[in-house]
């Protein structure tokens, strides 16, 4: 009799225990936290897929509240992965395709994923040097300036005026991206590279230019650029959403919008989650 009470006590104590430990280490929260840790350990390849596995649990479960902010840190954590410590575009666009698929998905995050998805393009077909012998200072330059021309030529947001003139730019300021991500000027590269996207309704569906506007707030939250570049983006994503009955902006968008304005702002940084992921 004893030991049948003995067991009842241990199996009473040790299974909640047991249940408890495994819930905790596969809860979403667990495994971003798990992510950040491996990726300032640059571990960038066990990152990945702690935040591959975070991304497909919150997406998968519907009774979840969507965190809108970790999301979508989540998935340009992703992204600059792929980009810039894997150096891996087709891996970045392959990922990004097959998560598209999932029916999860907020209309706002289906957009940004077609932003990553656009950038990983863009590093395919622009990422290499238009010139062996170009610099840092001279990519940059020449990108402004036939940036500048183009603006110069529009006389609305989408005239094809500056077509030419960004289409030339693009071939300078996104191989500056790819190749000075560190450089003291990516930030305002960032965004010639988004507001030239938003101007060309050619490149517009293809919503290239919400990657590079939200990395520019991303990146540099609290800064005039931040500010600019969410001014932009929100334009961008009202335009785009405003037809001849109105305006339709997504509920998920107009939470992700709010979530960038206050990060562009910077009223979010006392915020303890303001602080994982979103480093360049």
């Amino acid at each position: 009799m004893k030991k049948i009470i003995m067991y009842a006590l241990i199996l009473a104590f040790s299974l909640p225990v047991s249940y408890g430990a495994r819930a905790a280490v596969e809860s979403p929260e667990k495994i971003l936290e798990e992510s950040q840790e491996l990726f300032h350990k640059n571990d960038h390849d066990g990152a990945l897929a702690a935040l591959k596995k975070y991304f497909s649990k919150v997406v998968t479960e519907p009774k979840r509240k969507v965190k809108t902010r970790l999301r979508f840190l989540a998935i340009a954590a992703m992204g600059r992965i792929y980009l810039q410590f894997k150096k891996d575009p087709a891996g970045a666009i392959e990922w990004f395709e097959k998560i598209k698929k999932t029916e999860g998905l907020t209309d706002a995050e289906e957009d940004i994923l077609s932003g990553w998805i656009a950038a990983a393009q863009d590093w395919i077909k622009l990422g290499k040097f238009p010139d062996a012998k170009m610099g840092e200072a001279e990519l940059f330059e020449l990108g402004k300036k036939y940036y500048d021309a183009g603006l110069k030529k529009q006389k609305f947001t989408v005239d094809q005026a500056g077509a030419a003139d960004f289409s030339i730019a693009s071939t300078y300021l996104v191989p500056f991206t790819v190749q000075f991500d560190k450089s003291p000027k990516i930030g305002e590269a960032l965004f010639m590279m988004g507001d030239m996207r938003r101007r060309l309704w050619t490149s517009n569906r293809f919503w290239s230019e919400n990657y590079y506007l939200s990395e520019a707030i991303r990146r540099f939250p609290a800064t005039p650029l931040a500010v600019k570049s969410f001014e932009a983006l929100r334009e961008d994503v009202e335009f785009a959403y405003t037809g001849s009955s109105g305006n339709h902006t997504p509920q998920s968008w107009i939470e992700l919008l709010d979530v960038l304005r206050k990060m562009a702002k910077g009223e979010d940084l006392k915020l303890p989650e303001s602080k994982p992921l979103q480093k360049p």
